[in-house]
């Protein structure tokens, strides 16, 4: 609900619905009519993380902290624009190509062609019929192996353990085989080159050098007295999920070195590991009830690919072409096209990073890591320049292109670029505060969002502190600004405040109980705004002039 401050008191009448009406009353003069602020409501869902709003059409996106939802009938209903896998019981997975096929314990087999964005169910088997997928000239079926568990395929030669002894055989017949007592409570198996690792159920694992013969334990550490129910060898070094107590994803470096946990990005109960299975960028993880993670090599978290855009925790957004550009924590980016009918990755080349910046200019996208390194591209993603300007020791805050500029927003200061992304020049050095966390093109200058201050920078280079009338609980903030046609609508605390000068002078309607607003948007001739609540409200544009 909004009031006014400053020289203006407000009383405040509630309705029935969704509809809120505020009157004015200056102290100042009297007025024939009462100004009146109508506040709407866009639908009835709440949104927990709430972050941003756009507009597509007569559509609408709503980013929250995890997930992405879409709207075509003004808030009544709203639905998230992919198809996550129907099922959570991983049994086997497949890597093939761009696509990545998944089997699960109910005998659905699913494909998905964009990293887990969206599945496809391809064929559905018997409950328990089927327990591993193949691929057989291109046609890919799931089947039952008798063995599964402890049986795997390398250059076209198939390791098995039966009983005590592992074989290894070829089209042709067993070209070779070993019987020792120590592979008695063999649990799984993975093989590299000359390599095999046998994981032992509750015993330590085993590695076997099939040049000599020779069989040795790997020390189990931490994961002591752990099952093992899955072992991988993927670029030098060892995978290993387990399935007692809560479960869990380890790591051991072949040359050396201790075990290690692996993360995944969910919060759960039990990760019972039942699957590992190596691919060019990655290790696909399938556990017993929750889904599939993926795992970018050389990297410590590994996040589920099992939820659609369920979990791709989305940064930032920019329009591209027919629809918008999410940059996301655990995809990448994302394009979600067509107001959210369509969903797919940008790019699949785009190097692996913990944080990713993003601005779009026309066909050319910009892109900051979380090392400090700017990436473009301008052929919608499939190859990417190195920028010239690097920030090592800073955090890219934000990414954002204004009137052909784009600015990086770091803790260290603002640069910006006329060129799309090759030269770069150090901007707004005379600002106290160095941490910039954004910046809005105004009129005749800038408004820019420090870390601890926001302020008002003409064209001429001078600048001044946001300092609005009136008297408030704490000091007046601003984290989100939305600007339509030469007028500043920000979004903050206590409220909304409005600039009809550039910034010079501001009209200011708060929110009750000193609540703060997240965000602000300006489409057609409506501002829209959420607060902690993840409520989305709107009203008309002239009810804040």
């Amino acid at each position: 609900m909004l009031t006014r401050t400053g020289i203006h008191k407000a009383s405040v009448l509630f309705t029935a619905g969704s509809l809120v009406l505020i009157c004015f009353c200056t102290s100042v003069r009297a007025q024939d009519t009462t100004p009146k602020l109508n506040v709407q409501r866009l639908g009835d869902r709440s949104f927990f993380g709430l972050q941003s709003l756009l507009r597509c059409d007569s559509s609408f996106l709503a980013l929250t902290s995890e997930r992405v939802y879409a709207t075509s009938d003004e808030g009544v209903t709203w639905s998230e624009p992919s198809v996550p896998l129907t099922n959570k019981s991983v049994v086997d997975i497949l890597p093939h190509g761009d696509a990545v096929y998944v089997l699960t314990a109910n005998g659905t087999l699913s494909q998905s062609t964009n990293h887990g964005l969206s599945w496809n169910q391809i064929k559905r088997y018997g409950s328990g019929s089927v327990n591993r997928i193949r691929n057989i000239n291109g046609l890919i079926e799931a089947w039952d192996h008798n063995n599964a568990a402890l049986s795997t395929t390398h250059d076209n030669n198939v390791y098995s353990v039966r009983d005590s002894t592992l074989f290894v055989s070829t089209p042709y017949g067993v070209t070779y085989s070993l019987t020792s007592s120590s592979l008695m409570q063999s649990s799984c198996i993975t093989v590299n080159d000359s390599l095999v690792v046998i994981g032992r159920k509750r015993l330590p694992i085993i590695q076997l050098k099939l040049n000599t013969d020779a069989l040795e334990e790997l020390s189990m550490q931490q994961m002591s007295p752990e099952y093992v129910s899955a072992v991988q060898l993927h670029k030098g070094s060892l995978y290993a999920g387990t399935v007692s107590q809560e479960g869990a994803l380890y790591r051991h470096n072949m040359s050396g070195g201790v075990w290690e946990p692996v993360s995944i990005n969910r919060n759960l109960e039990s990760i019972d590991v039942r699957r590992i299975v190596s691919s060019d960028h990655g290790l696909y993880i399938g556990l017993r009830e929750h889904g599939v993670a993926f795992l970018p090599s050389g990297q410590q978290v590994a996040y589920p690919l099992h939820d659609g855009l369920g979990g791709v925790i989305p940064q930032s957004a920019d329009a591209f072409q027919d629809g918008v550009i999410l940059s996301t924590l655990t995809r990448g980016l994302v394009h979600v096209k067509r107001c959210g009918s369509e969903v797919d990755l940008f790019t699949s080349t785009l190097p692996y990073s913990g944080e990713y910046a993003l601005a779009v200019v026309d066909t050319t996208v910009v892109v900051g890591l979380q090392e400090g390194v700017l990436l473009r591209s301008s052929n919608a993603g499939r190859t990417w320049d190195t920028l010239s300007l690097k920030l090592p020791y800073a955090s890219i805050n934000r990414l954002r292109s204004s009137e052909g500029v784009i600015w990086a927003c770091t803790s260290e200061g603002a640069w910006n670029s006329k060129d799309r992304g090759i030269t770069w020049q150090r901007t707004f050095m005379e600002l106290p505060s160095r941490s910039i966390q954004d910046v809005y093109r105004l009129g005749g200058g800038w408004l820019v969002r420090a870390q601890d201050e926001s302020y008002i920078c003409p064209d001429s280079g001078s600048y001044s502190v946001f300092r609005p009338e009136g008297t408030y609980v704490h000091r007046p903030n601003i984290l989100d600004v939305g600007v339509s046609r030469g007028i500043i609508f920000a979004a903050g605390y206590p409220g909304i405040f409005v600039s009809k000068d550039s910034g010079v002078t501001w009209r200011v309607f708060t929110m009750p109980d000193d609540q703060t607003l997240r965000f602000i948007r300006v489409f057609d001739s409506r501002v829209f705004f959420t607060g902690v609540r993840g409520q989305i409200f709107y009203v008309d544009v002239s009810d804040l002039l």
